[in-house]
């Protein structure tokens, strides 16, 4: 992802309502082909469908730097 889309990301995370776990926000306001990118591994992985719980403590455990970085390779 370039700058720009890290940008939306991180703006779309800061919009988003407070019901949500931070895990959560992360996830759905990823990109959609990232999002299918990660339910494809899980499920070659896993042969699990439910990649949901996983992803989201993924997201939420870490830190703001680690998520942008991470998106960097996303």
């Amino acid at each position: 992802m370039d700058s720009s889309d890290i940008s939306n990301v991180l703006v779309a995370i800061d919009t988003c309502t407070d019901d949500f776990t931070l895990g959560f926000k992360r996830y759905i306001t990823l990109p959609s082909h990232v999002r299918l990118n990660i339910a494809t591994a899980h499920y070659l992985e896993t042969g699990c469908l439910d990649y949901l719980p996983r992803i989201k403590k993924f997201l939420g455990d870490m830190t703001e730097y680690e998520y942008i970085n991470w998106l960097k390779l996303a």
